[in-house]
């Protein structure tokens, strides 16, 4: 007896009776059976955009379950890889527990599912035993340290997720994960006991892997750069689920570049410190190292300089042979590698202690340096070579010139078959600009389909102030916080403002306090996004200022959220590297760089905060965008029409006749 994907989620179907659907949802039918037939076929390249509401994640996970391959002899391995921590934590907490309950005693095999993070999430065993924190703590972070410790001896896992009150930020826990940098591997003598290799073997045996798409980058470097069954982070999959698949190319772009920075070096002269037995122990190895922590303060500054007025965090296309005091700085950094690589050979030697932990340091040391020298050189046309300011200080990093290329090389390059799914890939049904950032342009076997939306048009207005100044206008700052006040004393709260940069969150933040004092009114970088959001949904009334990669895989349903504010168009400034790139590439493939890369990118930003504001049948709001340019320029018919056919408010008449019946009786 067969059962398809469908069908577990069709009325009386296991996983709609388990989970008390009240209703058919045909696009999430669809989906599963789409889904589970491109599993099914060797090559099978599926590119899927299922509106917020379609039930996406369970719909493929059904299909996982279900899906069969003639010849295979087992079930799939499927590896589900998504973008955001939130929506792993919804799959392996919700949705993948729901769906092993539903299908106990059904014909399916119950799957295996395991959850896979980085690395940096678990325990390091051996860190743990050697590790001593400072004296004279703080009475809250001896506290933490005292949770911690009780914590690593009993967990049966390591993952620091399951502490309670231990701040994402500590410090501490760099010290104490099983970073790859630091591991020994199997010299190390708690490798068999090690939540690393015990983690690995549990993901060799599951049917259904949950990870992210930077474990999912990292394991397809490896397999690119190293050779051998055990260059994997991950174990061999038949098949792979990509969800949030529009972060893909940028995450990809990342994990296969490169790059120097003061942590980095950091955390190296940092352990090779502490590979030593006392503070009177190898006087040349510390003297190297504290060389290596000079000349490197003297580069990174000197990288901050170059930099002259970029703003801090902007990331620029940055050649350093065209900057005579980087290069120097840079050739003084190497110099300072090759002496500790020099020390921990001659202290091993004379020593013979710690053979391991000196192999693992000159590892490290030998990568830094050859990355180092690759992106100073800026020599090899295959990489875009960009530096980025962070505080007092610069980093320089290497990115592939394109990633899609790279993508084609590996997770492309197999017979497993691969399926894109987010809210968000396609602009008005194109879907020419995404599969060309991950390489599928002009692919011979992709199946595209776009979803219809589960929810009414009824249900959201799109409201654009034909009044507002551009937003290059040295007037429109002042004007458009005027008019978030005027919106959100509408409304009487439940908004979120969405800003394209920090400096805009302070200032509608302060517009918004300053003339609402008894209305809850939270800036991002006020507490951990979690406390924020939480104590947003909590008042039921506040309001919530952030820039626009907050709110990836935010979910906040009901009357708590009815208006979702942007400032303006997010358009990525073609100076990033990143951005030019895929814009060259566009122009290389006869495409428009500005509608398929930076308008299309623009769009599916929107498109993602108007999918916070209706996450169920029952929500109503209005998407504000005060950018007067979409009612003024040519491109702004397209962007309307990515955004669904909500009706189009103009004026503030408008929005008053409107606002009872989308839910702004505040």
């Amino acid at each position: 007896m067969s059962t398809s994907a469908s069908s577990l989620l069709a009325p009386n179907g296991r996983v709609a009776l388990r989970l008390k659907q009240p209703e058919v949802r045909p696009s999430q039918l669809a989906m599963a059976d789409a889904v589970a037939e491109a599993l099914g076929q060797p090559g099978a390249r599926l590119v899927v955009e299922a509106p917020t509401g379609t039930g996406k994640s369970l719909a493929y996970l059904c299909a996982a379950a279900a899906a069969r391959r003639p010849g295979l002899g087992r079930p799939l391995r499927v590896v589900v890889a998504t973008g955001t921590k939130a929506l792993q934590d919804q799959l392996a907490q919700q949705d993948a527990p729901r769906l092993v309950a539903a299908l106990m005693g059904s014909p399916l095999p119950v799957p295996v599912v395991e959850v896979v993070k980085g690395r940096r999430n678990y325990l390091c065993k051996l860190r743990m035993t050697a590790w001593q924190p400072p004296l004279g703590l703080d009475p809250v972070v001896a506290a933490q340290v005292r949770n911690l410790r009780e914590w690593a001896g009993v967990t049966e896992v390591g993952d620091r997720a399951e502490m309670r009150g231990f701040p994402e930020d500590s410090p501490m826990w760099s010290e104490l994960d099983a970073d790859a940098d630091a591991c020994l591997g199997q010299t190390c003598s708690h490798y068999q006991e090690c939540f690393i290799t015990q983690l690995r073997q549990r993901a060799r045996e599951a049917h259904i892997i949950i990870t992210n798409h930077h474990l999912l980058c990292s394991d397809l470097r490896l397999r690119l750069t190293e050779a051998g069954p055990e260059a994997r982070v991950l174990p061999p999959w038949d098949a792979l689920i990509i969800d949030e698949a529009h972060k893909l190319p940028t995450t990809a772009a990342g994990h296969f570049g490169m790059s120097v920075t003061p942590g980095r070096v950091d955390a190296l002269c940092r352990d090779a410190l502490r590979m030593l037995d006392s503070p009177t122990d190898a006087q040349a190895l510390r003297g190297a190292v504290i060389a290596l922590q000079r000349e490197a303060a003297v580069f990174f500054h000197a990288i901050h300089a170059a930099m002259g007025q970029v703003l801090d965090g902007a990331r620029v296309l940055f050649r350093t042979p065209e900057h005579p005091a980087c290069a120097q700085a840079a050739a003084r950094m190497e110099a300072g590698i090759e002496g500790v690589v020099d020390q921990v050979e001659a202290w091993r030697a004379v020593e013979r202690a710690k053979p391991a932990e000196c192999d693992a340091i000159v590892r490290r040391a030998r990568m830094l340096h050859t990355e180092l020298h690759h992106i100073t050189a800026a020599s090899d046309d295959r990489f875009a070579f960009c530096a980025e300011k962070r505080g007092a200080r610069g980093w320089l990093m290497a990115f592939p010139a394109d990633v899609a290329d790279v993508l084609r090389q590996t997770m492309l390059a197999g017979a497993e078959p691969v399926v894109f799914t987010s809210a968000t890939l396609a602009v008005a049904g194109d879907f020419s600009g995404f599969c060309s950032d991950v390489g599928l342009h002009n692919h011979p076997d992709v199946r595209t389909m776009v979803l219809p939306s589960p929810f009414s048009s009824e249900q959201a207005a799109l409201y654009i102030p034909r009044d507002l100044p551009d937003p290059d206008s040295p007037d429109f700052p002042a004007r458009a916080a005027a008019r978030a006040v005027e919106l959100v004393q509408l409304s009487g709260g439940g908004a979120f403002m969405l800003c394209t940069t920090t400096r805009a969150v302070g200032t509608y933040a302060r517009a918004l306090q300053e003339a609402l004092p008894r209305m809850l009114v939270l800036k991002q970088g006020e507490s951990s996004k979690q406390d924020l959001l939480e104590r947003f949904k909590d008042d039921g009334d506040a309001v919530l200022v952030a820039t626009h990669s907050f709110w990836e895989g935010v979910d906040v349903r009901g009357r708590a959220l009815r208006l979702v504010m942007v400032d303006k168009l997010p358009f990525a400034p073609p100076s990033d590297p990143l951005v030019s790139t895929r814009m060259e590439r566009a122009r290389r493939q006869g495409r428009d760089p500005f509608y398929d890369v930076q308008l299309a990118d623009a769009v599916t930003s929107l498109r993602q905060g108007l999918g916070r504001l209706l996450r169920s049948r029952e929500d109503l709001g209005l998407l504000c965008v005060m950018d007067a340019r979409l009612l003024r320029r040519g491109y702004g018919r397209r962007v309307i029409a990515a955004l669904g056919e909500h009706r189009l408010l103009t004026t503030w008449e408008d929005v008053e006749e409107a606002a009872p019946a989308l839910g702004l009786d505040g």
